[in-house]
């Protein structure tokens, strides 16, 4: 074997990135079953997971550089601890369970202990595994570059690859693992496939014939990359693509709790989000590595994608209040077909997020060639820029979910994230080196998004509200959402951290849902169930005196 083809690179980058969808969605599930569930643990797991993967792109990004020969050994080694952690992690999981049960009752009191003690142990079983899975990209990417000149496109290429395999990976976990085999099973199989593709790069690596590393400035020539970019320019990327990383996040809890609201709160309506992103990611980064540019360039494009991915979020908040209007139309279509109904997620949440991934995707590669030295330290830049994000994609989902959400609404947030990606943009812009005129141009998106955050209309809550997952299959073939709305009255409504919540009257009823989904409501039939669900408590309560019934 004389080296490495691009293509078994390409395959490393798509198996390893399949199990650390599996680990994010199973972790988390497996530690709300010790936890419980509520918006600060689901979005502490996620802050640490994505922290976590942060530190390792850090980390092994300068490791790569330094032996830059024993890259694909390093991976395979890192890929095979994963999976060995990841079976152990069945009974770890169980330990943490113990120690938290045995600490929790002396700490039940206390409540800033508490959510403390849940974050150490949070941290204490996914940390370690999680910073392993973050070597994946600098090290494949600084093997990669050792056999080929084409740098952005290696990285463009690796990043893309990696992020079409997580997308199978929650397909995979959503649709088939979880339903079928469960999450013990789920984990075995991802740790499996990781062990293997550990023993594949293992000998792949070991195989390879020792070719000699191609120099810099010739690899820097070929690519029409230098290392001249300004040290400003450099931070000013850095700080655009961290904050790039916040927005992102912003926008992809929005469109989860959306969408859910119309197609009803389940583990379909939020995965499906989930796999029209990463897929965009991954076919945006490789796209845009097809052809090679100045560092310049580079940072010129990499600005215009941040305007241009603010304009098509602001086009996705004002095609987001459609979804509900569509649903009702083509319901009769899907309604009898888990298929057909799987695949109107899919296209609905394409409809809103698959374009801003994209643009969110190719962004990657065009922030790590802006930096300007990708041809001298492949895996510190590679690593340097995927933390830069990561991390402020960590801080958007703590800010997002546990401040913004409630604190002024989705809708208001949404629209901040907007002003988020345009103010990424404007801080690289105004310090790029291009003719005027381009300049001018590079604004237009800009431009048009503020101008339509302006003008856009205020959400008619009562779309979202009414809950139309859970009511399209008892409309009748002539019923449409807009009679719907018109004929509801909307008493209250706030955006919270775990739910959306609502009363609305419709006539003499009275309605309070969650989520869309009806709780409680004045209707006879929910009176005449309130009533027997009343009765429970009263029958197996010795001397009840007070009744609270908790909608589920």
């Amino acid at each position: 074997m004389k080296g490495i083809t691009k293509s078994f690179v390409f395959i490393l980058a798509a198996a390893s990135g399949a199990p650390s969808a599996v680990y994010q969605i199973v972790w988390m599930r497996r530690l709300s079953l010790v936890f419980g569930i509520t918006t600060l643990q689901t979005s502490t797991v996620l802050a640490i997971f994505l922290g976590g993967m942060a530190i390792g792109s850090w980390i092994w990004g300068r490791l790569a550089d330094r032996r830059p020969q024993f890259a694909l050994i390093v991976f395979a080694a890192i890929q095979i601890a994963t999976g060995i952690y990841a079976f152990a992690s069945l009974w770890i999981f169980g330990g943490v369970e113990t120690l938290y049960l045995a600490a929790g009752r002396s700490l039940a009191d206390r409540t800033g202990l508490f959510a403390g003690l849940q974050f150490a142990l949070s941290v204490l079983v996914i940390l370690p595994p999680v910073i392993l899975l973050g070597g994946s990209l600098p090290l494949l990417a600084r093997r990669m570059v050792s056999e080929s000149s084409g740098i952005v496109g290696a990285v463009g290429a690796i990043y893309g690859w990696n992020m079409l395999g997580a997308a199978f990976g929650v397909v995979a976990t959503v649709y088939f693992l979880l339903p079928t085999v469960g999450l013990t099973s789920a984990v075995a199989l991802a740790a499996t496939v990781n062990v293997l593709v550990g023993v594949a790069a293992f000998a792949a690596g070991m195989s390879a014939e020792k070719r000699p590393e191609m120099p810099y400035a010739a690899a820097a020539m070929s690519s029409g990359m230098t290392d001249f970019s300004p040290n400003v320019i450099k931070f000013l990327v850095l700080i655009a693509f961290a904050l790039s990383g916040v927005a992102a996040t912003t926008f992809e809890l929005g469109w989860g709790r959306l969408l859910a609201m119309v197609m009803g709160p389940s583990v379909y309506a939020y995965g499906t989000p989930a796999v029209i992103v990463l897929a965009g990611l991954g076919m945006g980064s490789i796209l845009y590595g097809v052809v090679q540019r100045t560092t310049e360039e580079h940072q010129q494009r990499f600005t215009f994608l941040e305007f241009l991915i603010a304009f098509t979020a602001t086009l996705s908040l004002m095609v987001l209040p459609r979804i509900p209007v569509l649903f009702v139309r083509f319901f009769p279509l899907f309604r009898d077909s888990f298929g057909r109904q799987a695949a109107m997620h899919f296209i609905a949440a394409a409809m809103v997020a698959l374009v801003p991934s994209v643009l969110f995707g190719a962004a990657f590669p065009a922030a790590v060639a802006s930096l300007g030295g990708a041809a001298v330290r492949v895996g510190q830049t590679i690593g340097t820029a995927y933390a830069a994000n990561t991390l402020g994609a960590a801080v958007g989902v703590c800010v997002a979910e546990l401040v913004l959400i409630p604190a002024v609404g989705l809708h208001a947030t949404m629209t901040l994230a907007v002003l988020v990606m345009v103010a990424a943009g404007s801080i690289v812009w105004w310090r790029i080196r291009a003719p005027r005129l381009r300049r001018l141009q590079a604004l237009a998106p800009a431009v048009a998004a503020l101008l339509s955050v302006g003008m856009m209309p205020t959400w008619p809550r009562e779309v979202f509200a009414a809950g139309i997952g859970f009511v399209a299959p008892r409309l009748g073939t002539n019923e449409k959402l807009s009679g719907i709305v018109r004929g509801m009255r909307l008493l209250y409504y706030r955006d919270g951290r775990n739910a959306t919540i609502s009363v609305d009257q419709t006539g003499h009823t009275l309605v309070f849902r969650s989520n869309g989904r009806t709780v409680t409501s004045t209707d006879p039939v929910d009176m005449a169930d309130q009533l027997l669900r009343g009765h429970l408590p009263i029958l197996l309560h010795p001397a009840p005196s007070n009744v609270l019934i908790l909608g589920l």
